[in-house]
């Protein structure tokens, strides 16, 4: 991987894509497309295909997806379906018809099945019953995962699908329907703490153990991916330090200084209630998780700040 040869980041604006941006500017790294939605409609067939055969990128950052929280799933199930698929479909096929030399593609932890056993290894994909709450997410980014595991068999790609735990960092989305969890506790606290609202609720009983990764940490990890040239297939990432949710609810209360009480309603459900993974491959690379829950929170909470400025 030169620092020359063009690279791709699709969903550079998301948590993710914009991570993977910045580790690779601060890496050296020359020759970054990144397009707009009004630029690039990734939904479009032929506008991917001509945006591929225009720029001939070399290697491939496949961040852009439909996501959202469990509400935002399942009120849109079709869509989520429907447009992860497409843009799966149009990105990785152009990919492949380009000679792109390296394509990584995201999935996440919550693409396993309900019932694996923990911790979850890769080759677990598909051994049994997805989380109900999960399926339409879980069904497009599988479907993707398998694409580039039957790529890679078939033609000898080098082409990965990585599977990050929790993710959290700048430029997460703060809508409440499509937040992630760590987003949307920052939030509410901070707008309790604003208006001097003295208890805060959220979902769940709290107990739920959670992987964080703060997604600077996931960049890293992929990048050096990226750079190794027998890598590929599956790779889980995440810290390997699980932490419950009302434990990092803990750390986003002390960070804004909220002195108001945090409440979890039980007569909502958790989900899973343990979710660690596997990462001795990742962690093969020499690669590791540098970034605490607390100094994660800190800089997600200036993001924050500065973004209400603006």
């Amino acid at each position: 991987m030169q620092k020359d040869q063009k690279i791709y980041v699709a969903g550079h604006q998301g948590v993710i894509g914009s991570s993977i941006v910045k580790v690779l500017k601060g890496e050296g790294y020359t020759q970054l497309i990144t397009k707009e939605k009004n630029e690039l409609d990734l939904l479009d067939e032929k506008s991917v295909s001509d945006f591929f055969s225009e720029h001939k990128p070399a290697y491939v950052f496949l961040c852009a997806a439909k996501s959202g929280g469990f509400f935002f799933a399942n009120k849109n199930s079709p869509e989520v379906i429907f447009e992860n698929i497409q843009i799966q479909n149009n990105v990785i096929s152009q990919a492949h018809q380009n000679n792109v030399v390296k394509l990584m593609f995201f999935g996440c932890s919550s693409i396993y099945p309900k019932y694996a056993n923990l911790p979850l290894k890769e080759h677990s994909l598909l051994s049994g019953p997805l989380l109900s709450e999960k399926i339409p997410f879980s069904i497009s980014k599988t479907t993707g995962a398998k694409l580039i595991e039957y790529l890679n068999r078939e033609y000898q790609t080098c082409y990965l699908s990585v599977l990050p735990s929790n993710v959290y960092g700048t430029n997460d989305q703060m809508d409440p329907e499509r937040a992630h969890v760590v987003a949307l506790m920052l939030q509410k606290i901070h707008l309790a703490k604003h208006n001097n609202i003295p208890q805060v609720t959220f979902f769940g009983s709290g107990e739920a153990d959670r992987d964080f990764i703060y997604a600077d940490d996931l960049a890293q990890a992929c990048l050096k991916l990226m750079k190794t040239p027998e890598s590929r297939g599956d790779f889980n990432i995440a810290t390997g330090n699980e932490i419950t949710v009302k434990e990092m609810a803990d750390i986003i209360k002390k960070e804004i200084g909220y002195q108001g009480e945090i409440v979890f309603d039980r007569n909502h459900h958790d989900g899973v209630l343990l979710k660690s993974q596997d990462i001795h491959k990742i962690k093969e690379t020499g690669w590791e998780a540098k970034i605490s829950p607390e100094e994660g929170i800190k800089k997600l909470y200036n993001w924050y700040l500065e973004s209400q400025t603006q």
